[in-house]
């Protein structure tokens, strides 16, 4: 009896102390972040919202102040696909990979799931780390000539908690503000969209009678974009550090 009992008694052990970790699925979550843009000679300070929503094989970045929503998908050779919705109109735009210019190299998945490309952490210098499980919070720092920038990671739910970036006088920061664990939540975030009327990005040109596209083309919502961190010259910054 006891040559079965043991076995088991051993994988409890280890299941109990792989769900210690960390019982929040970070596959299946949502984080509110404030980002601020500040240039002090030029007294300009400005600030939006983003939420970062994640759904297994679906990640959304909703920005909140002009009501747009970006659906990413990974496709089954590793590329990406996009949709892009536009909220109070309840409509979208589909984006195929060969028309998107982020949706190709090897770690664009995990820059739309975690908004910072592992590049970037590998290249910083670990600081400290403080708390355990969920809490568990890794601070980096990388500094250059001209630009320093600061991270604070949550590492088991791969979250970025703050973000700042100098660059001469120009700072940017992310702020974390909310997680949503609620898996209910988080699947009403995706659902809710699927019902949307959807165009697909070739036929566009095909609908210039279409009142919606058009204002969207005058906006410049129709060509693709990502969210994620940029530095002071513009470069985003899943780009900008693959050179280091």
């Amino acid at each position: 009896m006891i040559r079965y009992v043991l076995p088991f008694m051993v994988t409890l052990f280890y299941s109990n102390m792989l769900l210690a970790e960390c019982s929040v699925d970070n596959a299946v979550l949502g984080a509110a972040y404030k980002v601020t843009t500040v240039v002090p000679d030029k007294k300009i300070l400005t600030s939006k919202h983003i939420v970062l929503w994640r759904n297994g094989k679906q990640v959304a970045h909703e920005y909140l102040d002009n009501h747009v929503t970006e659906l990413w998908e990974q496709t089954s050779n590793g590329m990406l696909r996009l949709v892009r919705y536009f909220d109070k109109h309840a409509r979208g735009i589909e984006y195929q990979p060969n028309e998107i210019k982020s949706s190709m190299g090897g770690n664009a998945w995990e820059i739309k799931q975690q908004l910072v490309s592992p590049e970037l952490i590998n290249s910083m210098r670990l600081q400290s780390t403080q708390g355990k499980d969920c809490n568990k919070l890794e601070s980096y720092v990388l500094k250059t000539n001209n630009n320093t920038i600061t991270l604070q990671w949550l590492a088991n739910q791969r979250l970025v908690k703050s973000y700042r970036e100098e660059f001469r006088n120009h700072k940017v920061s992310w702020e974390l503000e909310q997680t949503i664990t609620n898996p209910r939540q988080v699947n009403k975030t995706f659902t809710s969209r699927s019902n949307y009327q959807t165009t697909d990005y070739t036929d566009i040109g095909d609908n210039e009678s279409d009142p919606f596209l058009m204002q969207m083309i005058h906006l410049g919502f129709v060509e693709h974009s990502s969210a994620g961190f940029y530095d002071a010259q513009g470069n985003h910054l899943d780009e900008h550090h693959h050179r280091h």
